[in-house]
């Protein structure tokens, strides 16, 4: 299985807690578009000869501030370069402001998306306005509506927990609601203070706001809680799905498949090296006009077997498979195993992992410290 992510760097305004690389001047879109189609067109030896492509996944910034039209031109090019005979998902990234019956439609009717992910975050106007959506409660319920009646399917909303102007009640709220649109899947993450954003500003500088890890912690609860009593699978850490509408791009990630990123930021994985597109638009859009592909990488990284193990642990701990012992050795040796086993043997004797059959997977407890579980067994040259 391999995978394509496009990213689109635009959004209409800049929410508070986003580090995500985007811009919001619009007018270069089509410039973008055209260089996106370039990269694509330039990059056609990235995978090995016919490699059919399964997923693609539109994100950002904001996709659906594209064209239906603009769309369609990034995956005519995808379709004309790639083997895309086996594409089994395309997912587009939107916002609710963006989805507009119309503009449904015609997704619809022009192109191969078949999976939405909106960034509703919340159904509670007071959160989304602390968040600094470009949309209101209203245009949620409103979007959902519009989705469901043109004909997908296949719809995943993320949400935010552990708001200082949140509830556990208005989370819960938030999870009901989910459910009572039908939705397929879920992707909920906690509020976290990223570095040069304005969350981290009004938390570490002007002290406007305050986060609760206990709320943020007795919200995580209510939605596994919530998850377990209604039919979610719980198949990733941050991840919850209805039977069978598992996100295949996303899981392809956390399986260590190969992937390529295009666009400003984008990064692609194929097993040993890692390389990143510029951070930079103008840069980027400069570098496809001139077919310069070495202009708009960054860095690549050629990754040892120390830290192939290391992301095998961090990623496949994340998920509700867990680790397999006898796989674990099969690709990094007796040694590493050896090295495993005797650290996650204190994460046993803690709560934080069960063991059966060869799987190690997080527990409840565990589940609240994944990353830190997660790094205990980190091999240390």
């Amino acid at each position: 299985m391999a995978g394509i992510y496009i990213h689109i760097p635009y959004c209409k305004q800049a929410c508070v807690y986003c580090n995500f690389h985007f811009s919001t001047q619009l007018a270069t879109t089509q410039l973008m578009v055209d260089s996106i189609v370039t990269e694509l067109q330039l990059r056609t030896t990235y995978f090995e000869p016919h490699t059919p492509i399964h997923t693609i996944y539109f994100g950002g910034g904001t996709p659906s501030v594209l064209t239906v039209t603009q769309l369609q031109t990034i995956i005519i090019a995808i379709q004309k370069n790639y083997n895309c005979a086996e594409l089994q998902e395309l997912t587009m990234e939107a916002n609710p402001d963006d989805l507009s019956l119309d503009y449904l439609q015609q997704l619809k009717q022009h192109t191969p998306v078949n999976r939405l992910s909106i960034g509703v975050q919340s159904f509670n106007d007071d959160e989304l306005a602390f968040f600094n959506r470009a949309h209101n409660a209203s245009q949620v319920h409103q979007a959902l509506r519009n989705a469901q009646l043109v004909g997908f399917t296949n719809i995943s909303i993320d949400l935010i927990f552990g708001s200082p102007v949140s509830t556990t009640a208005s989370w819960l709220r938030n999870l009901q609601l989910a459910d009572e649109y039908g939705v397929q899947h879920l992707s909920c993450y906690s509020l976290t203070v990223e570095e040069k954003t304005a969350l981290a500003h009004r938390v570490n500088y002007t002290k406007q706001v305050t986060l609760n890890e206990s709320l943020n912690n007795q919200q995580f609860q209510t939605l596994m809680d919530y998850a377990s009593q209604n039919n979610w699978t719980q198949y990733e850490i941050s991840n919850y799905c209805k039977q069978g509408f598992e996100s295949k791009h996303n899981t392809s990630y956390w399986q260590g498949k190969t992937f390529m990123g295009v666009g400003p930021a984008a990064h692609s994985y194929n097993g040993a090296t890692r390389s990143f597109n510029i951070h930079n638009n103008n840069l980027y859009i400069k570098a496809m006009h001139n077919n310069d592909l070495k202009a708009s990488t960054d860095t690549t990284e050629i990754l040892t077997e120390s830290e192939q193990y290391n992301e095998y642990v961090m990623t496949r701990l994340r998920t509700l498979q867990g680790i397999n012992s006898i796989k674990l050795q099969q690709l990094f040796g007796t040694e590493k195993l050896t090295y495993f086993e005797t650290e996650i043997a204190y994460e046993i004797h803690k709560g934080n992992i069960k063991y059966e059959y060869f799987n190690y997977t997080l527990t409840s407890a565990g589940k609240y410290i994944a990353d830190s579980v997660a790094s205990n067994l980190f091999w240390v040259e």
